[in-house]
Formats: structure tokens, C-alpha cells, sequence
């Protein structure tokens, strides 16, 4: 059988060695994954596999947040929000957590995305940590209260519209009270890259001009919240 292998096969040592090389290659295909591999791949299924069974309850309760709320603890809300109008929008229970109906109109969208993108000491990024498609807002003053890096929150595109931002206790409290958001499905999860903060919320599309205004508000108190001093009980 050997011989009729369509290279040339020479002396005894080239046979030799082209077995040893084919060997080499069956051995290297056939190494099963190293503890540590199977170790992380087991915690990501499992973090899927919890992520994926989140109930809406879960991310839309108020009371997960009452454990870190203190006299002390800062809102960077600048008015009460009032409630949402209509039912809350639907969106994936696993990952991407997305906004899947309620979407904006275009200059809708346009407004909102001119607006936070204005503020000082911002550059616009590809997030970290989500679609490619997504538009990240990276502090470039000196600030920590933020996702991943200096991304403190992120905008999705047209079709989807909601953002994804870190708040304070309090802040994260009102925003799902008044219906303007959930939690996101890995807030408070042990991720590779660390914990991600408990803070971390979606915020619904804005429909409406007047939307735009409230939205943008929450979007300014993720902002003043990530120039703030660490927040290290509520990370």
C-alpha cells in the first residue's frame, strides 16, 4: 500500500521519515483540548446556557438593586423620569441582547446618536463588546464607572436602536421602574474578562422627539456617573 503513495518515496529513510511526518500529523489532529480549555469552555456554556434561561421578571425587577441603595448613594438623574408610554418592547433572551420591535424611525435615531456623541471629552468607537455594527462612547477624561475599558455605553444601529450603558444603584432603580429599560442579561455575571457591573442596562429605543430628550437624560447620568469616584459596592 505504501508504495503506491504518490510522492517519492527514495531510500528506507525517506519512507521512514514520511511516516513519522504522517504520524506526526495524526497525533497533532487528535490531541484532545487541555483541562484548562475544557474548563473555560464548560464556564462559557454554562454562563450561555444561564443567560439564555434569564426571565423577563429578572430583568425587569427594581428590588435586585435595593441591597446596594444607601442614603448615600448618588443619582446623576436630573428629574424624576416620568413613565413610559405603552407596553415595554420585546427583546432576545439570549445573546445579542437586542431590541426587537418599538425600533426608531431613522432621524429618530439620527437625533439621539448627534446628541450623545457631542459630549465633551467622548470618542466614538467600535464597541468591545458588542455587534460590529455598534457605536461605543469611549471617555477619554479620567473616569472608571464604565463597562469594558473606558466604554461606559454603547449605541446600536438604526434597526435596533436601544443602548446598552452603566448606571448608579439608584439611577438603574428609577430607569426600570419607569419602564425605560431591563437589565441587561449578563449584569452581574462572572465574565472572561472579569465581572460584568451590576449597573449594566439596556435602554429602550426612544419612538418619539420628547423620547429622545428622556432617553439622551439617561444616556448624560451614565455619562456623569462614569467621570464619578469608583463605585466599588456596586461594580
Amino acid at each position: 500500500l505504501t508504495t503506491r503513495l504518490a510522492v517519492p518515496c527514495g531510500s528506507g529513510i525517506q519512507r521512514f521519515t514520511l511516516i513519522l511526518f504522517l504520524i506526526s500529523i495524526f497525533i497533532f489532529n487528535t490531541i484532545p483540548p487541555s483541562l484548562q480549555q475544557e474548563q473555560e469552555q464548560e464556564q462559557q456554556q454554562h454562563c450561555m446556557d444561564d443567560v439564555c434561561n434569564t426571565r423577563l421578571d429578572e430583568q425587569i425587577d427594581p428590588s435586585v438593586f435595593l441591597p446596594f441603595i444607601k442614603n448615600t448613594t448618588p443619582t446623576f438623574i436630573s428629574t424624576p423620569l416620568p413613565e413610559r408610554a405603552g407596553p415595554r418592547p420585546s427583546t432576545r433572551k439570549c445573546l445579542p441582547h437586542s431590541q426587537l420591535d418599538q425600533n426608531p424611525h431613522e432621524a429618530i435615531w439620527q437625533k439621539l446618536r448627534e446628541r450623545i456623541f457631542a459630549y465633551e471629552g467622548i470618542t466614538k468607537k467600535k464597541s468591545l463588546v458588542s455587534l460590529p455594527d455598534t457605536e461605543a462612547m469611549w471617555l477619554e477624561l479620567p473616569g472608571d464607572n464604565c463597562i469594558v475599558g473606558k466604554e461606559f455605553a454603547h449605541l446600536h444601529a438604526q434597526y435596533d436602536g436601544s443602548l446598552h450603558l452603566r448606571l448608579s444603584a439608584k439611577d438603574a432603580q428609577e430607569v426600570i421602574q419607569k419602564k425605560w429599560g431591563e437589565r441587561h442579561l449578563l449584569a452581574g455575571k462572572q465574565l472572561s474578562f472579569g465581572r460584568a457591573p451590576v449597573g449594566l442596562i439596556m435602554v429602550y429605543a426612544p419612538r418619539t422627539d420628547e423620547e429622545v430628550d428622556i432617553v439622551e437624560g439617561i444616556v448624560r447620568a451614565s455619562y456623569a456617573y462614569a467621570l464619578a469616584p469608583v463605585d466599588k459596592e456596586f461594580g
